[in-house]
């Protein structure tokens, strides 16, 4: 449905889409599961970092449905209401720890750090695709609103009621 945010909804959809780029992305690497601080030997990690996030624990949270619980958008007419729910649900929570994995790294990590340089470059790639995702989502939600409405507007007409040819207005 267009405007529900579970599996099957346009607004999931973005937010898997911008997962998968960006875990797909070069810079990935150090991201993709939790910082693990007596690996990494960095004992005052959790000192630091109140609320860690990697894209391992957002790909989780995506498919066990955390970043569905948002509010249900308003709207007019369903069209309306998709686009809202794809803002809603890519800005909202999801939104939220993308940038928290980033954010963490560049307060943890010093600038010139290799993983700090990672993050940030990671980040603004994020952002890029997020737009572009988001973009493409809504114009789709418009073009389907737009048919939506042109096939509305044809109404068909009889010549006579017992012609098998349609004529539309």
């Amino acid at each position: 449905s267009l405007h529900s945010y579970g599996p099957t909804s346009v607004a999931y959809a973005a937010c898997k889409e911008i997962l998968e780029l960006v875990s797909s992305h070069a810079k990935a690497g150090p991201f993709m599961i939790p910082v693990d601080p007596v690996a990494l030997d960095i004992p005052t990690y959790f000192d630091v970092i109140k609320y860690p996030m990697d894209l391992g624990t957002m790909k989780e949270k995506l498919e066990a449905g955390e970043y569905s619980n948002v509010p249900p958008p308003e709207g007019d007419n369903e069209y309306e209401v998709a686009m809202k729910s794809i803002e809603t649900m890519v800005y909202g929570p999801f939104y939220a720890d993308l940038m928290r994995i980033f954010d963490n790294c560049t307060s943890f990590n010093p600038p010139g750090d290799w993983v700090h340089n990672e993050a940030v470059a990671l980040k603004k790639a994020a952002l890029k695709r997020i737009e572009q995702v988001v973009h493409r989502a809504l114009k789709e939600a418009s073009r389907a609103r737009d048919q939506a409405a042109k096939q509305q507007s044809k109404k068909s007409i009889y010549v006579d009621e017992d012609s098998d040819i349609d004529m539309y207005e």
